[in-house]
């Protein structure tokens, strides 16, 4: 999807975005990248913030693009699994 800051900002109240932990984002990306299609994220995984579900199971997460396009609006890509 293509969409402005705001949406990322309202949907992201009900992810956790793990900047932080610099460890878990490396084996989230790593654990993603074996799997991951070209449709689903086409660029390199560490282009993108990674948020995941704020349950503790964590199914959902969200991969957002950290670079906007021109109208200022950013890429996400969610998956259920």
């Amino acid at each position: 999807m293509l969409v402005p800051p705001q949406w990322i900002q309202q949907k992201a109240k009900r992810f956790y975005l793990r900047k932080s932990d610099g460890d878990f984002i490396a084996r989230q990306l790593a654990s993603r990248r074996e799997r991951a299609r070209p449709w689903y994220a086409p660029k390199q995984l560490e282009k993108y913030d990674l948020y995941r579900d704020a349950t503790s199971v964590g199914y959902v997460h969200m991969l957002v693009q950290k670079e906007e396009e021109a109208d200022g609006k950013q890429r996400v890509f969610i998956s259920k699994h």
